[in-house]
């Protein structure tokens, strides 16, 4: 699966691993604050004018601290982006759950050199890579 890239362009093609969930149980408890009557009819769409209790809890339980390397890379399916520009694992879960998966990709190069990476989340991340002649390895 060749794809030409471009400096500056998206890295878009993965191999993934499986997603470790972990529950993230807390007490119960209600929102802080009051619900924003114009939420449903804002023009800007994704904006929760709150934050549910669990994602607090979370966020002060994990905050500033070194995401720990669960589990080990064994490519279980391909990410294909169907012109989305990012990897994109977000999905539903009823309870609070905490995610883990490693995904892999490469990039073939006509000369060695230095080489810049950016990389975002949302959430925390840990970054390994290996090269391997003009072939650069990375799992996250």
């Amino acid at each position: 699966m060749d794809r030409a890239l471009k400096p500056g362009d998206p890295i878009r093609y993965w191999q993934l691993g499986l997603i470790a969930e972990e529950r993230f149980d807390v007490p119960d408890a209600p929102m802080k604050g009051e619900m924003d009557p114009f939420f449903f009819i804002t023009k800007l769409k994704n904006f929760i004018p709150h934050e549910y209790p669990c994602r607090t809890i979370f966020a002060e339980t994990y905050r500033g601290k070194r995401p720990d390397v669960r589990g080990s890379f064994d490519a279980a399916r391909w990410w294909l982006p169907f012109g989305s520009p990012r990897l994109d694992l977000s999905g539903f879960w009823f309870r609070p759950t905490r995610l883990a998966t490693f995904a892999s990709t490469f990039i073939v190069v006509e000369k060695a050199g230095t080489a810049k990476v950016r990389l975002g989340t949302c959430g925390r991340r840990s970054s390994l890579g290996k090269q391997h002649g003009s072939r650069l390895d990375g799992a996250l």
